[in-house]
């Protein structure tokens, strides 16, 4: 899967990983974004659509809070799930130099979600810890 690449993400983009998100999976969504305090406002929120060719298979987002900690989301098509996308969207994103700005990126993977987490620790993720979204993962840019 090392053929994708990431273009900024549109409207109709985002509308469309909405709906690949709410397929009722363990794994519909790879990473989910961790929750961080309101009282931290985001300095910068960033979309990238995946594509192979002309064919979107995944969406990354990453917001930054005036912490300089960004917050990483990634969504993968339903028919390009087990398939390596989410590993290489990862590995892609944590290249591009929006993220460089962030001192460390966070994000979370479902407790059922084996794959990911998996995916999270073969990209230098450490586990934080748990939340009441699944297990909260760091890394340092």
């Amino acid at each position: 899967m090392d053929d994708i690449t990431l273009t900024p993400a549109s409207g109709a983009d985002l509308a469309k990983a909405a709906h690949w998100a709410s397929f009722d999976s363990p794994t519909s969504r790879l990473l989910k974004v961790h929750e961080h305090s309101v009282d931290v406002p985001d300095i910068a929120s960033h979309y990238w659509i995946g594509m192979v060719g002309s064919e979107p298979v995944g969406l990354v987002s990453l917001r930054i809070d005036r912490e300089r900690i960004g917050h990483l989301d990634l969504v993968v098509s339903p028919s390009h799930r087990r398939q390596g996308v989410g590993n290489t969207l990862l590995q892609k994103a944590l290249t591009l130099p929006e993220i460089k700005i962030s001192t460390k990126v966070r994000t979370v993977a479902k407790l059922d979600n084996i794959a990911a987490q998996k995916v999270l620790r073969d990209n230098g993720f450490h586990q934080l810890g748990p939340s009441s979204e699944g297990v909260v993962y760091e890394r340092r840019v």
